[in-house]
């Protein structure tokens, strides 16, 4: 897959969607996923204008589906190609050629964001790393501000193992498809963090700072295309909080 990933960036869009539409490893539930995170984004009634920080930002797919009007969006991201046509899709955004795996560009840095968003980024960083990058970004968040990650990703390890051996033609060993259930162990409960299942391999994670709405892996709320919700809970008797 880190061929796709290096390929000219007219293609990509492309690509990634026939596979979403062949519902084929990496991108099965690709749009979903963006479709998800749109609503979430407009779901904040309490904003009139959201701040958006977009890491690797791509070609800016995801703002297709949202109203310009409700959203300020700074989006960087390290190929400037990809940052050329998100220009063209995006002409009110604020873009600039930066590597968010080390850190917040300096124009940026006194800024805070009610939403940092990251769509198929994380999967090109370790899990160690994935939770330093989540520590680092939750500062730039504003009040009940949230990070949204939406990427390919499983609830836990088994999950992951069943999608590998299924799809070992388009499996990336290169590449770090992780699983909620590690990083909740990683996390160790600092967080409020829960899970939207899309696919077999596509997930988000949902990220705030406010640790009385934290889901414990037990209690993982899963959401499928159909948009039914369940929880998944190991504990007898013990309430889930809705969201």
């Amino acid at each position: 897959m880190s061929s796709l990933f290096g390929m000219d960036a007219s293609q990509y869009d492309q690509i990634v969607q026939e596979s979403d539409r062949l519902n084929q490893f990496p991108f099965a539930g690709y749009d979903e996923v963006l479709t998800q995170i749109a609503d979430m984004i407009r779901s904040a009634k309490h904003l009139s204008v959201a701040e958006i920080l977009d890491l690797g930002i791509g070609t800016g797919q995801l703002y297709q589906k949202l109203s310009p009007d409700k959203y300020s969006l700074f989006g960087i991201d390290n190929s400037e190609e990809m940052l050329e046509i998100a220009k063209l899709k995006l002409p009110g955004a604020r873009l600039m050629a930066h590597d968010f795996l080390k850190g917040m560009p300096e124009g940026l840095k006194k800024r805070k964001f009610d939403f940092i968003v990251a769509t198929y980024a994380f999967h090109h960083v370790n899990i160690s790393d994935f939770v330093k990058l989540i520590d680092y970004y939750l500062g730039y968040l504003s009040p009940f501000g949230k990070l949204l990650i939406g990427d390919i990703l499983f609830t836990d390890a088994s999950s992951r193992e069943q999608v590998h051996e299924e799809s070992l033609e388009f499996w990336d060993d290169s590449e770090y498809y992780h699983a909620f259930s590690e990083l909740i162990e990683l996390l160790d409960g600092r967080l409020a963090l829960s899970f939207l299942k899309i696919s077999f391999c596509a997930g988000i994670i949902v990220i705030e700072n406010y640790h009385e709405t934290t889901l414990h892996f037990e209690e993982t709320l899963v959401q499928y295309k159909s948009n039914t919700v369940k929880w998944k809970s190991n504990q007898t008797g013990k309430k889930a909080s809705g969201r």
